[in-house]
C-alpha cells in the first residue's frame, strides 16, 4: 500500500545524522549559518523548531497584553496556543480557496488598533505572493511573518515582502532533519534579541536526538509499501484509528508544548539541517508529480490552492463530498489517502464555527499522497478513482 507520507530523508541521511551525534562539534552551527548566508540576504536564527522560534520572536517583540495577532485561519494548532501564552489574542483571517492565502479584504476587516502582527501560512507546499498583504502591513506598521513550515523545498527561502520567514525541518516535512527550524529575519536588532533569548534555554541531551533518529528510522522502514498495508491492518484489528496512531508517532511535540519547545537542540541537529540545505534540489520532481495528478483530474474536482505556485507538492489536497467513501475506495486500491495527515486545524474565522472557507476546507479535504514513493501509474490510478467517486456523488445529488 502507498503510504500517506514518507520520511523525506534517505538511509544515508539517517546514518549521517547518527554519525554527527557521536561528536559534539561546536563548529556545526557556524557552518550552518555560513551556508544560509550564501543563500539568503536575511539574518538566520536556527533553533529546535518553528514553534520555538515563533515563541522567541513574540518574547522579544514584547507586545502589550491583549494585542491581536492576525493569523491564517488554517494553521498548526500549537501556533495559536503560543500566541495565547504571551497574553495575545489570535484573530483568524479566512482564506481564499483559489490561492489558500488570506483575503486582503478579510485582513482589513479583521484588523483593529490592537493588531500587532500578521502570520501567513502557505499550505501544502504553496508559495504565496505576499506583495498586497505586505503593502497592507506596511501601511499599518505591522510585521509580516511567513510561516513556511510546508513550503521549504530546498530552493525557496521565503518572500522578500515578509519581515520574517520560518523554515521547518520537522519529522514529516520535506528535507527533514527530524527536528529543527530556522527563522530568517530582516531586522538585525530583533535577530540578535532572538538569539539571546534562545541561549537562555537548556540544551537537549544528545540521546534525545538519537532516540528520534531511531524512531524515525523505524517509521521509514515500515513505510515500505510491502509492509505498510499490513501495519494499517494490524492497527485496525487492535481497534485503533490509523490517523491517530500515525499522527502521534510522527508528531514532534506532545504534552506541555511551551515547556517542550523552550530548549536548544544538540549540535548534531545543525549538521542535519546543513545536510538538507546543501542537498541537491528535487523541487522540479515534486512539481512534475503534482502537475501529473492535476492534469489527470477532471475540472469537476476542486483542488484548493490551484492558483498558487507549488500547491500540492508536499501533499495534494482535494475537496470532495463523501470523503470517507473516497478514502475507503482509495485504500482498497492500495493508496492510503487521509483527511488527517497533519496537525493543522481551522481556527474559527467566521465567528460561528461553520461558514468560513477554512472550516469548509478542513471538513471536506482529502490528502492524496504525492511523495517520491508514488509512481506515475499510481498517480493515474488515484486520478481515476477520484474521478469515478466525484461522478457518483454528482449523480446522487
Amino acid at each position: 500500500m502507498v503510504p500517506r507520507l514518507l520520511i523525506d530523508a534517505s538511509w544515508r541521511d539517517l546514518i549521517s545524522y547518527f554519525s554527527s551525534s557521536l561528536f559534539n562539534n561546536r563548529q556545526l552551527r557556524a557552518d550552518l549559518l555560513a551556508a544560509l548566508a550564501s543563500r539568503t540576504d536575511s539574518m538566520a536564527v536556527p533553533g529546535l523548531s518553528v514553534r520555538t522560534l515563533f515563541d522567541a520572536l513574540l518574547s522579544v517583540c514584547a507586545f502589550d497584553e491583549g494585542d491581536e495577532v492576525l493569523m491564517s485561519a488554517v494553521t498548526i494548532e500549537n501556533m495559536a496556543e503560543i500566541v495565547r501564552h504571551h497574553g495575545l489574542v489570535p484573530v483568524p483571517v479566512d482564506l481564499d480557496m483559489g490561492s489558500l492565502a488570506p483575503h486582503v479584504a478579510a485582513i482589513e476587516k479583521a484588523a483593529s488598533p490592537r493588531t500587532c502582527m500578521l502570520v501567513v501560512a502557505p499550505l501544502y507546499g504553496g508559495k504565496l505572493d505576499l506583495a498586497d498583504i505586505a503593502k497592507f502591513c506596511r501601511s499599518k506598521g505591522v510585521p509580516l511573518v511567513e510561516d513556511m513550515a510546508q513550503a521549504f523545498d530546498g530552493a525557496y527561502y521565503g518572500s522578500n515582502h515578509a519581515d520574517f520567514s520560518m523554515l521547518s525541518f520537522g519529522p514529516i516535512k520535506r528535507r527533514t532533519a527530524l527536528t529543527g527550524g530556522t527563522l530568517l529575519c530582516r531586522n538585525a536588532v530583533l535577530a540578535a534579541g532572538i538569539e539571546a533569548r534562545l541561549t537562555e534555554y537548556p540544551v537537549l541531551p544528545i540521546n534525545w536526538y538519537r532516540r528520534r533518529i531511531f524512531k524515525l528510522a523505524a517509521l521509514k522502514a515500515i513505510s515500505h509499501q510491502s509492509i505498510y498495508g499490513m501495519l494499517l491492518g494490524a492497527i485496525r484489528v487492535l481497534g485503533k484509528n490509523p490517523d491517530e496512531v500515525i499522527g502521534r508517532a510522527a508528531r514532534g511535540f506532545q504534552g506541555d508544548v511551551i515547556k517542550a519547545i523552550r530548549k536548544q537542540p544538540p549540535n548534531a541537529v545543525y549538521a542535519a539541517i546543513l545536510r538538507q540545505i546543501i542537498r541537491n534540489s528535487e523541487a522540479q520532481d515534486e512539481v512534475d508529480r503534482a502537475e501529473l495528478l492535476s492534469q489527470a483530474l477532471p475540472d469537476t474536482v476542486q483542488c484548493p490552492g490551484q492558483l498558487t505556485q507549488g500547491t500540492g507538492t508536499w501533499i495534494y489536497p482535494i475537496i470532495v463530498t463523501g470523503r470517507e467513501n473516497l478514502m475507503l475506495r482509495l485504500r482498497t486500491a492500495g493508496i492510503d489517502a487521509t483527511s488527517g495527515t497533519t496537525s493543522m486545524r481551522a481556527l474559527d474565522a467566521a465567528g460561528n464555527g461553520s461558514n468560513s472557507s477554512a472550516q469548509t476546507l478542513m471538513a471536506s479535504v482529502v490528502y492524496l499522497p504525492i511523495h517520491s514513493g508514488v509512481s506515475k501509474s499510481q498517480i493515474q490510478r488515484m486520478a481515476r478513482i477520484v474521478t469515478q467517486h466525484v461522478s457518483r456523488e454528482q449523480l446522487q445529488h
